[in-house]
């Protein structure tokens, strides 16, 4: 049996019985029929949304629309894990802030223990530069269990078995690059139209919304009456003789002449209410996808925009906590001097000292958000893994260190700069 396009099925069949009765003198009775049938569907199952048609288009939409749903998960995956990896970066490096504390509390203590011993200093000191040590020692103590906690997070989301996480390299201590806040060009509605195209989400949505539609065009096909024309042609033989031979000589022997027929087959009632209950599912199913899509569509655009928006904050957040890290360092220089004439106390040193690792924590925090909402941005626009040949996709890494491309007139303009040179 063979089923075309349009509905049309093309059936052949061949038939061999042979019969004896067992009296004496009765003779065999072999037969051989052989049909060619064709029946083409008048109303259900004709045309190409016959359930064959269907089938086959809405499976392959769901295959495209699957790929598509891999390439989001693939998206989703390296986002938290870069996001993981950032996070081990600034616990890596928040903890290297705190051992520089307490080796500046430790040259204190060391060097005010000396000045206790000359009588220069008061013995009273010695207690606050005992409490100020403990405190950074314990500070370095947090920082190391959240280090290790940073490590293991990171492990589990890359895949590294439970025994190795600790073998993972300390990251390279290089975060993204903070531009100018001049060079960040706003975003146009074309460019968000562009990326709601490139978006695996938007896509695989799309897919299963044109696969459920075929789905729903072939329930409707089903609603229609079942008549069909049915055309057959074919031959009968028959042979009384015994043995094998006899048996299948009737294929091509005793034949009397073709047969041919014509029929039209109708099938009642003619409603078919479960494929229309069918169908209202596959419109439900169908209008669900839908509502999705515009959700989806809804939340990529916020997305984009409150990425961006993110990344511009975060930039002023990192120009100013970076400013605030320099004048602190100058203000413990002054501390240190004004200390060594005699005009400035302990307390006042170990006061500026707090608020220069506060500062530096800070800024430290602010520069790993902008990672954060740059790499929120890259995901937002689509930039994360692109999709090549042989279901493969690219991941530039190097991509993460830098805004991208079409947000940045810096970016722009050095990636035209790198065009120039290649074509030259």
């Amino acid at each position: 049996t063979r089923t075309g396009k349009n509905g049309t099925v093309m059936r052949q069949s061949i038939g061999i019985s042979g019969s004896e009765s067992g009296m004496d003198g009765a003779k065999p009775e072999n037969r051989a029929d052989v049909k060619f049938e064709i029946i083409h569907p008048l109303g259900r199952n004709r045309g190409k949304n016959s359930q064959k048609n269907v089938q086959r288009d809405a499976t392959l939409l769901e295959l495209d629309a699957s790929m598509a749903a891999l390439h989001a998960t693939i998206n989703q995956s390296v986002f938290q894990a870069v996001q993981a990896y950032w996070n081990y970066s600034a616990y890596c490096r928040r903890l290297k802030i705190f051992e520089q504390a307490r080796e500046r509390a430790l040259r204190l203590a060391s060097e005010t223990e000396l000045l206790i011993l000359a009588d220069e200093r008061p013995a009273a000191e010695r207690s606050q530069i005992q409490a100020n040590l403990a405190a950074k020692k314990a500070d370095c103590i947090g920082a190391e269990a959240m280090v290790r906690q940073a490590r293991r997070n990171l492990g589990l989301i890359l895949g590294i078995e439970s025994h190795e996480i600790d073998n993972l390299a300390l990251p390279e201590s290089v975060f993204p690059e903070a531009a100018d806040i001049e060079a960040m060009v706003e975003i146009e509605e074309s460019v968000i139209d562009q990326i709601m195209n490139q978006r695996p989400e938007i896509e695989n949505l799309a897919l299963r919304i044109q696969a459920a539609q075929r789905r729903t065009a072939g329930s409707r096909n089903l609603e229609k009456p079942q008549v069909d024309l049915n055309l057959s042609a074919g031959y009968s033989g028959l042979n009384e003789e015994n043995g094998v031979s006899g048996y299948i000589s009737p294929l091509s022997n005793h034949v009397r002449g073709m047969n041919f027929g014509f029929a039209i087959e109708t099938e009642l009632p003619q409603q078919n209410r479960s494929a229309r209950g069918i169908r209202l599912q596959l419109e439900s199913a169908e209008n669900s996808l839908e509502i999705s899509m515009a959700r989806t569509r809804r939340e990529i655009r916020s997305g984009l925009k409150q990425a961006f928006n993110l990344v511009k904050d975060q930039l002023r957040q990192v120009a100013c906590s970076s400013e605030a890290v320099a004048a602190y360092q100058q203000a413990i220089e002054n501390e240190n001097e004004k200390l060594t004439r005699g005009i400035s106390t302990i307390v006042d040193l170990l006061y500026v000292e707090d608020r220069l690792t506060g500062a530096m924590i800070t800024d430290l925090q602010a520069h790993i958000d902008l990672a954060h909402a740059i790499n929120s941005l890259i995901y937002e626009s689509a930039q994360v893994a692109r999709s090549q040949a042989n279901h493969s996709y690219l991941i530039e890494t190097d991509s993460f260190l830098r805004i991208p491309d079409n947000f940045c007139r810096k970016n722009m303009a050095d990636e035209g700069k790198k065009k120039d040179g290649s074509e030259k």
